[in-house]
This record gives C-alpha cells, structure tokens and sequence, in this order.
C-alpha cells in the first residue's frame, strides 16, 4: 500500500551549482517570483548559511529585485509549486513559500562534501529553530548526519537520522 501525500504540505528545496562570475554572490536564492513569501525561509536560511560560514555573499530575488541571473523564474518545479497557470510556459506570479531555488557557486560549495554539509546544517537550523505551532510538521526529521562525495562520475549520498516523523521515504533529486 502506498500513501499519497499533498503538494501542499511539502516544502521544496531545489540545490544547484554554478560557476561564479566576479560580480557573482556565492549563494544565488528564489522562490520563483519577485514576491516575498509568507513565511520567508530564504531569508531565514540566508542567515542560518552565514552563521555555518561568514565568508558568503548572497542575492535574493524577492529582496535585490535587479538581480536577474540564475534565479530560477523559469524552473518548471518553482512554477508548478507556486501555481503558474500554465508551468510550461508561464512564470508563477505569487509564491506560497513553499518552493526555494539555491544556486551555489560550484568551487566553495559543490567541490567536496563540506560544502552539502553547511547546506544541510543551515537548512536543519532554519527549520527547528521554528519549533512552535505548524513550522515543526515542515521537516518531521532531526538529522543526524548527511554527507556527500564525488566518486567517478557520480556523487555518492549518506545520511542518518535521529529520529523520523510521519516519513516514509527520501526522494532524491
């Protein structure tokens, strides 16, 4: 037997790599439109990545509104999740907040497993740090560890978790 779960009780955190040009911040952050979502993680998870490391710059497209390289408006998943009309072909107009593009620039971040390491710290700290009221249900996980490392022509992904909430699977993208 399996179980559906609701779009609309997920979050989605879509990771990418980039090389980074010089005018280029390490981290490149959307949630598909230029609106401010309710909640604002990206904001939050802005923070929880410059405490995991202070040498980052970022760009978010809802708060540097010139910013227009690689902020992810035209990424199919962003506008289904954020109900484009048509997500072929039609960029979302509102964001649930629900939907986080992360570009990361590609030495710094994507070289070796540090990098997917800050990443996940950062994520789990922007998340449990809203343990109250709804925000608990978005992640019902506590990691305890997630590492990532380059084997070949793959990446090769380990985690554990200290404990599990309503999960029945990963699903790896």
């Amino acid at each position: 037997m399996s179980e559906v779960y609701p779009i609309s009780d997920n979050y989605f955190a879509q990771l990418h790599g980039f090389s980074k040009r010089d005018t280029d911040p390490f981290v490149i952050m959307s949630s598909g439109t230029r609106e401010t979502p309710i909640p604002d993680y990206l904001s939050a998870l802005s923070i929880a990545l410059f405490d995991v490391d202070n040498t980052l710059s970022f760009k978010i497209a809802h708060i540097d509104i010139r910013w227009t390289r690689l902020i992810g408006f035209t990424n199919t998943q962003g506008r289904y999740i954020n109900s484009s009309v048509n997500a072929c072909e039609d960029n979302a107009t509102m964001t649930n907040g629900r939907f986080m593009h992360l570009e990361q620039e590609k030495f710094k971040w994507r070289n070796d497993s540090s990098g997917w390491h800050k990443m996940a710290m950062a994520l789990d700290a922007t998340f449990s740090e809203m343990e109250c009221g709804t925000v608990a249900a978005l992640i019902p996980l506590k990691w305890l560890q997630f590492l990532a490392k380059a084997e070949e022509e793959k990446v090769i992904l380990e985690w554990s978790t200290l404990s599990e909430k309503n999960n029945a699977y990963f699903e790896i993208e």
